[in-house]
């Protein structure tokens, strides 16, 4: 298991399981999988993405460079989408009238119709790209690069790259949460045990939060992914050490780290505050409450 998602409803998980080329469906009222989706079997599945009326599930597969597209809830495979190389991680525009596919290993962002399940256009971007995140309240949209330590900004409006932040620091940029007013923009740094905080207003990196507390120092937690608590308070982040830590946002202090799993890749958040995160190295999903 890699990327995951939830319903707009939170009443299920979608999960790309990259080795088997599935995608399993996690009823959270009774925490078991209910149903699990053939997409490629000969795939690699690195990320699912569905849409806010929650009718459409898209799936992004490295191995064969497509999107592919189901209805919901009956699985229904719809089409394929032909992108660029190693598609990775996806965001919708603000109207989900876009989707935006990270292609990492040919530096550029897929855009996509949603209506007509189409490509746009590819908008180039900085070396090794990761991950992709919109801004709440304006038309950019950030996509963090795990080669250059740096951010590409992107005009969603007009489909193009507006400029490059690069940060003053060696990191291994790749996934990333923002703020919901937009002004701060949390990143995995995935060679430190860290958490890079970047103004979205001056582009300059003003903060790092540590992301490990363990009883021994010779771990290094190496943060994959992070989410944000619904009252905007903690930052919730897992690492490939198997660690989930639960980070205060204002005191910048980590205030509890727990061992969940084995080589942990991405986290979703309820509004009641369950997390599910995909657990690489046991091929489960942990629940944390």
């Amino acid at each position: 298991p890699l990327g995951l998602t939830l319903s707009p409803d939170f009443s299920n998980v979608y999960v790309a399981n990259a080795q088997s080329g599935t995608i399993s469906i996690i009823d959270t009222a009774s925490q078991t999988v209910v149903e699990t989706l053939s997409v490629n079997p000969g795939g690699r599945l690195n990320s699912v993405a569905v849409s806010s009326e929650g009718t459409t599930l898209y799936a992004t597969d490295a191995k064969s460079g497509n999107v592919e597209v189901f209805h919901l809830p009956d699985g229904r495979k719809i089409t394929t989408i032909p992108v660029r190389l190693f598609p990775q991680r996806m965001a919708f525009s603000k109207d989900q009238a876009r989707l935006y596919v990270v292609n990492r290993a040919s530096n550029n962002v897929s855009v996509i119709d949603t209506g007509t399940h189409t490509l746009l256009k590819n908008i180039a971007v900085n070396e090794r790209p990761y991950a992709i995140v919109m801004a709440p309240e304006t038309n950019l949209a950030y996509v963090t690069s795990s080669q250059t330590h740096s951010i590409t900004i992107i005009d969603t409006d007009h489909q193009k790259a507006l400029e490059t932040v690069v940060l003053n620091t060696m990191s291994r940029l790749t996934n990333a949460a923002m703020s919901p007013d937009g002004r701060y923009l949390y990143i995995c740094d995935a060679v430190s045990n860290s958490i890079v905080v970047v103004d979205t207003t001056t582009k300059t990196l003003v903060r790092t939060l540590n992301a490990a507390k363990f009883e021994t120092s010779d771990l290094e937690f190496s943060p994959t992914d992070l989410a944000l608590s619904h009252d905007d308070k903690l930052l919730y982040a897992v690492g490939r050490t198997g660690y989930i830590s639960v980070i205060d946002i204002e005191r910048d202090t980590v205030l509890v780290s727990h061992e969940v799993g084995q080589d942990l890749r991405n986290i979703v958040l309820t509004t009641d505050g369950t997390a599910y995160i995909s657990s690489f190295g046991t091929n489960s999903v942990s629940v944390v409450q």
